[in-house]
Formats: structure tokens, C-alpha cells, sequence
């Protein structure tokens, strides 16, 4: 669905019903009215536009319209914030697919290697998710890499950083700089990260990324078999919890093939959509599955050495 832009003053009844949803137009006056002085008309008119945007629905059950959000204040927020990005930004739209809208740098070459997988890969992550998103995902296609790490906010970023989300979008550097994965399996990997955000914001860290290079089909088995080698001593549960925000770190403590590993043996052993159950209650693995969590340990390194050592 498409949704046109909110007014200030819509905004007033949409934060009205995200607080309170399944409201009435009357209480809906009311609430809104707590700090404003508005007509009834004038509020009724905006409560109109709001179901014509599409962003509006209501009960058909009961005597009054009781009225509810049919999407929700962060996904409305990220989406004015891609509003403004594209307007800093460049917002010509060089290729659309079915599920992607594509922006920036308008490389024939590279947006051809992009859309050939893009909404397969995006009804394969979505339904294994089990999660809807709302709208077109937009992607923004950087001149020069040195742009792309500004915008990310880590100008002084490793060459091998190409690729991340922000401001409601996903950012990637040039074509040329993805040498040794492809740019459409790092434009999965991103996307899967922003639907896990969109379910759980406060997914750790090592989960994020390991269930997104495991959507993202990225990694190789000669580079994890090279990484496990030199870093054996951090295949453990805890090390795993202790992954922060550092891209730098994660990356040189063979944090990808870790996490990685240990999703592929989360899905070998209790299947495919154990990968939602953890994105929704991610902070104890070992009760979730109800394992203990050395006999978890034992069989996940078991399961490295099997099939990555």
C-alpha cells in the first residue's frame, strides 16, 4: 500500500488512536480536544482523510464506527524519515519492482544484478518472518563510498563495510566495491535486518545478524571454516550475548560465522520458524526451545564440527 503524507494536524488524531485504538469519532473529539479547541467538523474531516490515505479502518460490527491504525507510529515515523532522506538525498526513482524502489546512483549494470533477485529474495525472507511490511522498500545507491559511510555515520568505516539501513532506508555503496560477496545478497542480508528491527527493535545483536546472513545466504563454507579455525574459543553462548553494536569488533571476532553457524543449527534442529520465535522472545534460547543450554553448547559445537570444520 501507498500511503500519502500526513498533515501536523493529522498526526494529532493518529497519536490519539495509537494510544488508545478501537475509539469512536466522539472520543476521538474528545481526546484530541484535551489540548486542542477544534470544531467537531474540522476534527471529523480529518478523521475522513485519514481513511481515504488508507492509514485509518473501522469496525463495521457495532452502531458507532469505532475507528483504529492500521499501521503503527514507528512504521509512520520511518516513513516520513525516508520522506525527508530522499529529499536531502536525490529523490528520483530509477527502478521499481514489485516490492523495492530504487533511488541514487542509476548504474543500469548494478540495478539489473539487484532487481534479478531482489523480490524473490523479499517473499522468501518475508514469509519465513511471517511479517508484512507496508510499503515499498526504498534503496538508495551511493556515488561514491565515501558518501555512503557519511551518511551511515561512520566516516572513517572499513572498506568492507558497503551496505546498511538508516533513516527508514537501505544504503548501499557502488558496484565496484563488492568483491568478495554480490551486492544482491548484501541487499538481502540489509533487508532482513530491517524486518527484524520492525518486529523487535531490541533484538541482540548476534541474532540480527547471524538470522540476516542466514536469509542473506552470503556467507561460504570456506570462509567459516577459516574463521571458526582462528577464533574456537569464542563458539560459546556468552560470547554470542556479549556482541554489541560494533561492526569492527563482530566482524574480527568471526562474529558473522558464529552467529551464522549457530542459527543454521537453531533451523536444523528445531526448524525454520524457530527463526521468529527468537526474534520475539530473544533473551533466553535454552528455556525458549526448552533445552538445557550445555547440552544446547555441546550439540552446537557438534554441529560446527560436522558440517563447517
Amino acid at each position: 500500500m501507498k500511503f500519502s503524507n500526513i498533515t501536523p494536524s493529522e498526526w494529532e488524531i493518529m497519536k490519539v488512536l495509537w494510544e488508545n485504538d478501537y475509539l469512536t469519532a466522539g472520543q476521538i473529539i474528545k481526546e484530541v480536544n484535551k489540548e486542542n479547541n477544534w470544531a467537531k467538523t474540522t476534527i471529523n474531516s480529518f478523521i475522513q482523510r485519514l481513511l481515504e490515505k488508507g492509514y485509518l479502518s473501522f469496525n463495521h460490527d457495532n452502531r458507532y464506527r469505532e475507528y483504529y491504525p492500521l499501521c503503527s507510529e514507528r512504521e509512520c515515523v520511518i516513513k516520513r524519515m525516508r520522506d525527508v532522506t530522499l529529499s536531502i538525498y536525490g529523490s528520483r526513482l530509477n527502478l521499481e519492482t514489485k516490492y523495492f524502489e530504487f533511488y541514487g546512483d542509476n548504474d543500469i549494470e548494478y540495478l539489473n544484478i539487484l532487481k534479478a533477485k531482489a523480490d524473490e529474495g523479499y517473499e522468501r525472507i518475508t514469509t519465513i518472518l511471517k511479517y508484512e511490511m507496508i510499503e515499498k522498500h526504498p534503496v538508495h545507491l551511493h556515488k561514491t563510498q565515501k558518501k555512503f559511510h557519511s551518511v551511515m555515520g561512520n566516516p572513517n568505516a572499513a572498506s568492507w563495510y558497503r551496505a546498511g539501513y538508516a533513516f527508514g532506508m537501505i544504503h548501499m555503496s557502488p558496484l565496484k566495491h563488492f568483491t568478495d560477496l554480490t551486492a544482491d545478497k548484501a541487499l538481502m542480508h540489509v533487508f532482513t535486518q530491517s524486518v527484524i528491527s520492525s518486529i523487535n527493535l531490541n533484538c541482540p545483536y548476534y541474532l540480527h545478524q547471524g538470522i540476516s546472513a542466514y536469509l542473506g545466504q552470503w556467507l561460504d563454507k570456506t570462509r567459516i571454516k577459516e574463521a571458526l579455525n582462528q577464533n574456537e574459543e569464542n563458539i560459546n553462548l556468552n560470547t554470542l550475548r556479549s556482541f554489541v553494536f560494533d561492526l569492527t569488533n563482530f566482524r574480527s571476532s568471526a562474529g558473522y560465522e558464529i552467529s551464522y553457524t549457530f542459527i543454521s543449527y537453531i533451523v536444523h534442529k528445531f526448524g525454520i520458524s524457530s527463526l521468529r520465535k527468537m526474534i520475539d522472545e530473544p533473551y533466553d534460547i535454552p528455556k525458549l526451545f526448552n533445552i538445557d543450554e550445555e547440552v544446547l553448547l555441546y550439540e552446537f559445537k557438534e554441529y560446527i564440527h560436522d558440517n563447517f570444520l
